[in-house]
């Protein structure tokens, strides 16, 4: 895990909160819009960053934190926040689940929880871009003798299948600014 690997995965993270956020104003002006398109755009989010970047970056940040005083003072919050997220994630995602099945949503409701998320998801990476930048002005941690860093996550894939879960996340990425006209290229996070 790089340093420069999580600020790829954030400016790619970015790149879609801008897929949603554009969305969302269009549906508080009233306009017409495509909530799959939006419930894509949720979906990468909340399974590449919940299944796999929250995770990798989870055990870099507490790898620091053993080393770091002052990076152990963000572990509260910056839990706190991934909680947040995952909240408004999911009443957001519930709201679109909705309006695909044709039921009536509040459109007030669906904006205010859509910018709640959006919202949540920039104060986590800013706070990990201020972690990550300590990181950057500090000696990175080293993990303790014989223990790899990404040891005490859940198993990771096998390379050929991580290759794999990788493709399909850069397809869906480039799938869906395809589709709102934008030409955002995806950042390799390997």
């Amino acid at each position: 895990m790089t340093l420069d690997r999580l600020r790829r995965e954030h400016g790619n993270i970015a790149r879609l909160l801008l897929v949603l956020e554009s969305h969302l104003a269009g549906v508080h002006a009233g306009d017409e819009f495509d909530a799959r398109l939006m419930m894509d755009a949720l979906s990468y989010l909340i399974e590449y960053v919940d299944r796999f970047h929250r995770e990798r970056e989870d055990i870099f940040v507490e790898a620091l934190a053993r080393h770091q005083p002052t990076v152990r003072s963000f572990l509260a919050t910056l839990s706190a926040q991934h909680h947040a997220i995952e909240t408004s994630g999911a009443s957001l995602a519930a709201q679109l689940q909705q309006v695909i099945q044709d039921e009536l949503v509040d459109r007030v409701d669906l904006v205010r929880d859509g910018f709640a998320y959006c919202t949540e998801l920039r104060r986590s990476m800013s706070l990990e871009e201020t972690i990550l930048s300590f990181a950057m002005a500090t000696v990175a941690p080293s993990p303790p003798r014989g223990e790899p860093l990404e040891s005490r996550s859940t198993p990771p894939p096998a390379p050929e299948l991580r290759s794999s879960i990788e493709d399909r996340y850069r397809r869906l990425f480039e799938e869906l600014t395809c589709r709102i006209g934008c030409d955002c290229a995806y950042a390799r996070s390997g």
